[in-house]
């Protein structure tokens, strides 16, 4: 009986938060503790929380991702590596890629999804 109760209080519990995000989403105010990925967070005059795109050098990166997935058709885990060997080139270091990478697969797609969200945006 219990368990049942709790079940349906965690459903519950969920439905609100997802109200809140898109009640927040809606609004165009923030949902998370970081800002999104290529942006900082800055404080307007009314002291609200606003989301600025301007790490040029993110960016920078962010778009290559964008150019290797969406013109040379490029799995994230191939876009990975190509980003694990132009850094250890340029740093004159090893080749680290994989889950130690500085952008494995997971932070690619992220960037991937993010930089599409801000071109979409006009940024």
């Amino acid at each position: 009986m219990t368990a049942h109760f709790e079940q349906k209080q965690r459903e519950q519990q969920s439905a609100q938060r997802k109200a809140v995000t898109a009640r927040l989403q809606a609004e165009g105010r923030p949902t998370g503790a970081k800002p999104p990925m290529g942006c900082i967070r800055t404080v307007d005059k009314q002291g609200r929380k606003i989301d600025l795109p301007v790490d040029a050098k993110m960016r920078a990166v962010m778009q290559t991702i964008v150019r290797m997935r969406d013109n040379d058709k490029l799995s994230f885990r191939n876009i990975s590596n190509n980003i694990a060997r132009s850094v250890a080139a340029r740093d004159g270091k090893l080749v680290v890629s994989g889950a130690f990478s500085d952008w494995p697969e997971w932070r690619c797609r992220r960037a991937y999804n993010q930089e599409k969200k801000l071109q979409a945006a006009g940024w």
